[in-house]
């Protein structure tokens, strides 16, 4: 699990997939293929829109966000 916004959707991430779901409700149920974009600029992305209520694996989100700035 990665995290929870503000209105308590649940989001998940599969490095193997590089898939974002994210679980609102049982019946509301949302993919996103991320594509060539990264899990950084997911966050980013649900932070302004939606705001982060928590983001329970962040030691692992620190390492992605320190191995992506280190290739830039």
């Amino acid at each position: 699990m990665l995290g929870t916004d503000r209105r308590r959707a649940t989001h998940y991430y599969s490095r193997a997939t590089n898939q974002v779901v994210v679980v609102a409700t049982a019946d509301l149920v949302n993919r996103y293929n991320l594509g060539r974009h990264s899990l950084l600029t997911w966050v980013t992305y649900i932070a302004l829109k939606c705001g982060l209520h928590a983001l329970d694996d962040a030691k692992w989100f620190l390492e992605l966000l320190a191995e992506a700035l280190v290739r830039t």
